[in-house]
């Protein structure tokens, strides 16, 4: 029997995240492949429950305010701020690590997310020597990080520790291409970090019939349908969909905004004055599927090789996906545009942020629909290619290897 510890980074918000759900179902796979082996999740809390059916979690009440919103808009708006939230972070991800250890005999550590359980990963296997895997989610821009002029707090006492977090890392994961690259600039660090896109859970995610669907949540079944299941913020391009709306003339269209964050009250106000428009708050996966299954077409964030996961879900369930050319989220290279390969015309469709272009290309999809209907059969094949069992596979090789050598 084998035991693994995640160290789960908040995901910044009153929601789950992408990168807890990639881990939620990761710790999915793993409990098929073997109900032998022990898990366990440290984290700053947020919603525990989607993990606690395959593993032990353990949190702190000390840490839960860092997940709010307006401690997260308050650590960018004051960067001192932010980085005593971080030291925050840390010590407590390394204290209720450390309980775990303490109690059980862990083989591996598997830090998801970033710098800060990248940090705190290595602390552990500096006390325990357990090894770890670092698998990162986001860029961070290493290089400039980890670069010998640069200064800034966080700069002047994490830059050895960050480095050394790497070098004594068993394996280095990267969620997309350029998250990768950025790794891979690093200087003096002779591993590479290897690519392995999220996945989603195909026993909830999956192709149904769209009537059924509408008939379902109650949706009229001939309006056109444009779905956002995203945070509600300007990472995932809402604030464009928000000066396009109103542009659109055809009324023959139902745009559903599901989710939470810092623009949530300004498309509830915007809902109040076009009736096209629906809010919802939260829902759970099943329904989210339904909503997935009901769309003509699903709104998401890209970056330059990567899609978020509301898109790769949408494509799981044969729905076509749109998204800006202009990279997201904030912390990518806006000098550049996503690659067509990322969302292929085959599957959807990348738009300008100039709203008249949006606006163009929407009413040409209402009044030929017919056009996306076409597209389903690909959007599943483009998901088991590039976001299905293939990754599953890797991951788990990797897992399987590094568990088996320590």
């Amino acid at each position: 029997m084998k035991k693994i510890l995640f160290l789960q980074i908040y995901g910044g918000g009153e929601i789950t995240g992408g990168t807890e759900v990639y881990l939620k179902n990761l710790l999915k796979e793993l409990s098929k492949i073997s109900s032998k082996n022990n898990y366990f999740v440290t984290t700053f809390n947020k919603n525990d429950s989607i993990f606690s059916p395959y593993a032990r979690v353990e949190d702190s009440n000390f840490t839960r305010f860092l997940e709010n919103w307006k401690t997260v808009t308050l650590s960018y708006k004051f960067p001192l701020l932010g980085f005593f939230n971080y030291l925050w972070g840390i010590y407590w991800l390394y204290k209720i690590s450390c309980k775990i250890i303490a109690q059980e005999k862990i083989d591996l550590i598997y830090s998801n997310g970033g710098n800060l359980t990248a940090i705190v990963a290595f602390l552990l296997y500096k006390k325990y020597k357990v090894p770890y895997i670092l698998h990162f989610h986001g860029l961070f821009n290493f290089q400039k990080q980890l670069n010998a002029n640069t200064f800034s707090w966080r700069s002047l006492l994490f830059k050895k520790i960050t480095k050394n977090s790497f070098l004594q890392a068993t394996r280095l994961i990267a969620n997309s291409k350029e998250v990768a690259d950025d790794i891979n600039s690093i200087e003096g660090i002779d591993k590479k970090a290897e690519v392995i896109n999220c996945f989603t859970d195909t026993d909830v995610f999956f192709p149904q019939n769209q009537q059924d669907c509408r008939k379902k949540l109650k949706l009229h079944y001939d309006q056109f349908i444009f779905l956002s299941s995203n945070r509600l913020d300007r990472n995932k391009g809402i604030d464009s969909l928000m000066q396009a709306i109103p542009l659109v003339k055809n009324n023959n269209i139902t745009f559903i905004f599901i989710g939470d964050g810092e623009l949530k009250t300004q498309i509830v106000n915007l809902a109040k004055h076009d009736k096209r428009i629906k809010y919802f708050p939260p829902i759970n996966n099943e329904t989210l599927s339904t909503y997935n299954g009901a769309a003509d077409i699903v709104w998401g964030a890209a970056s330059t090789h990567y899609i978020g996961l509301s898109i790769i879900e949408a494509l799981a369930c044969g729905r076509p996906i749109m998204a800006l050319k202009t990279p997201l989220p904030a912390d990518n290279d806006y000098q550049s545009l996503v690659d067509p390969n990322t969302i292929p015309s085959s599957v959807g469709y990348l738009v300008d942020a100039n709203p008249l272009s949006f606006v163009k290309l929407l009413e040409q999809l209402i009044e030929h629909r017919d056009i996306l209907e076409t597209k389903t059969e690909n959007c599943l094949k483009f998901y088991h290619q590039q976001y299905g069992s293939k990754n599953i596979n890797k991951i788990m090789k990797i897992l399987y290897n590094v568990v088996q050598s320590s």
